[in-house]
């Protein structure tokens, strides 16, 4: 018996998407992005304190002025590095639809972002875990990819309960409720 779900993704669901899904960005890339946002602003946030402490070498008459640009500068861009990952994450523009079907030994995904169009087919042993919230299933295929699967996507509720049931019969203490 196959299960369906049909999903066109939009408001803080194409954030979702976007994020949390192999179809736009990778969870690795969006940490990485945070990282190093975090610390250029730590770096730059140091130099200043260093700066306004007078702890060497940012204090010397020489340094003050490039002490206090250099702080300025690293601040202003890890700001901007959380601006573009921001703006990825959100991208008004971005048109992302997706169709699953839970067969009884694989999944089949078809996702379309912006006009294009690609397949992936995740069979339940390749399955690490299933996470189940109030308006998601995140069904994580490996370490860095998810599909991020809305309930409103399934015909009906008898659709979600089935699929739990499948999940849970073949993925066992990998289904997460939360």
């Amino acid at each position: 018996m196959e299960i369906r779900n049909e999903t066109v993704y939009t408001g803080r669901d194409r954030v979702h998407a976007l994020y949390f899904t192999s179809f736009r960005l990778t969870r690795r890339l969006g940490l990485w992005n945070m990282v190093l946002t975090l610390l250029l602003a730590l770096l730059g946030a140091g130099v200043l304190y260093c700066r306004a402490t007078g702890i060497p070498p940012f204090a010397s008459k020489p340094l003050m002025l490039p002490s206090l640009c250099l702080g300025c500068a690293l601040i202003g861009v890890g700001a901007i590095f959380l601006f573009f990952t921001v703006l990825l994450l959100v991208e008004k523009k971005a048109s992302v639809s997706a169709s699953f079907v839970f067969c009884d030994d694989e999944i089949k995904a078809i996702s379309v972002v912006n006009g294009i169009r690609s397949e992936i087919v995740v069979k339940y042993t390749d399955i690490s875990k299933v996470y189940e919230f109030k308006r998601y299933f995140y069904v994580f295929y490996n370490s860095q990819q998810c599909f991020s699967v809305v309930k409103n996507g399934f015909s009906d509720e008898k659709d979600i309960l089935s699929l739990r049931e499948k999940l849970r019969a073949t993925l066992g203490a990998r289904l997460i409720r939360c």
